[in-house]
């Protein structure tokens, strides 16, 4: 029989972002010079299993750049959401975070 026990505190740490699985699109991938494109960046973990409550961050190369909001916070699909703009025509490169992580980008072409 049982003559004792013991327990241990186990902590489960969340999953990390992963770049290799998490994506950042952009549409349209052209805009006008003050027009608007829809930046959504998808947050997985290495399995590819969405991940939610996590804060996410864009930034973007060239100037005159606008992005909102300034971050988002991903929903239980892994989604968050920005629009960008620009007033200087040129290609940009907008950047994604994740909890710190960087997770790749995507190309937006200003005209």
């Amino acid at each position: 029989g049982y003559t004792g026990a013991t327990s241990a505190t186990i902590d489960v740490l969340p999953a990390a972002p992963s770049a290799s699985t998490s994506t950042v699109t952009a549409s349209p991938p052209t805009i006008p010079i003050g027009g608007a494109s829809t930046i959504t960046v998808t947050v997985r973990d290495a399995g590819g299993t969405p991940l939610g409550g996590r804060t996410v961050t864009l930034d973007s190369s060239g100037s005159g750049n606008s992005i909102a909001p300034a971050s988002a916070v991903s929903a239980s699909d892994g989604t968050a959401s920005f629009t960008f703009s620009s007033t200087v025509a040129e290609t940009k490169t907008i950047s994604a975070m994740a909890d710190g992580t960087a997770l790749g980008g995507v190309q937006v072409t200003v005209e």
